[in-house]
């Protein structure tokens, strides 16, 4: 991630991390308690509307 960031922000692509106990950077916000959250209910079709398989939904990028 961090030889990406500047391009990330440059974008200004909000940034998460999961798994972690605290974010690693200053404007990376944690992942897991914003799931925790989410209901549990289905998306209602209207906010469904006009998405489809190939669009994007996310960047994932893994660390070792």
């Amino acid at each position: 991630m961090q030889s990406i960031l500047t391009e990330l922000r440059a974008d200004a692509l909000p940034l998460f991390a999961q798994g972690c106990a605290e974010p690693p950077l200053p404007d990376c916000a944690l992942v897991d308690p914003l799931w925790a959250s989410l209901s549990k209910a289905p998306v209602p079709k209207s906010e469904r509307a006009g998405v489809g398989y190939n669009d994007a939904c996310m960047y994932i990028f893994t660390c070792v």
